[in-house]
């Protein structure tokens, strides 16, 4: 992000449409994540996400997501504990 951009960590979760979908599961492949079991996005500012992804383990993890960089990078831990996952 760009100092100095609002993001808004307020807007409603929701599934991925079939095209963020596939955009998500070749990002999550180029880096070599786990698949996600259910995933959902939150947009914070234009064309810039987090993602709820949902692990085997049934544990939430958090990504930021850039889908027209190309990027995807794993929250800390600190980040994620001030975000509440979907129901």
């Amino acid at each position: 992000m760009i100092a100095g951009e609002e993001v808004s960590l307020e807007n409603p979760w929701r599934k991925p449409t079939e095209a963020e979908n596939l955009i998500f599961s070749k990002l999550v492949f180029s880096k070599e994540l786990d698949k996600c079991e259910d995933l959902f996005l939150k947009e914070i500012y234009k064309n810039t996400y987090i993602a709820a992804c949902k692990k085997a383990n049934k544990k939430w993890n958090f990504y930021y997501v850039m889908p027209y960089e190309n990027d995807i990078t794993g929250l800390s831990s600190e980040v994620e504990d001030d975000i509440t996952p979907p129901n």
